[in-house]
């Protein structure tokens, strides 16, 4: 059976980000607060190196 590492060894990480666990309250939602809160986040992940998220 083959190796499952590629030939030289192990690839390189990757930064990456998990955003989770928000809601918005009742009177907020329809507002977009959501969206904006999580773009703004993601934003200042990309600023930081990430270039993967999961949410």
């Amino acid at each position: 059976m083959g190796s499952a590492l590629p030939e030289g060894g192990p690839p390189d990480p990757v930064p990456a980000a998990l955003l989770g666990a928000g809601c918005v309250a009742p009177e907020h939602r329809g507002s977009h607060l959501s969206t904006r809160l999580i773009s703004e986040r993601l934003r200042l992940l990309q600023d930081q190196g990430a270039v993967l998220a999961t949410l």
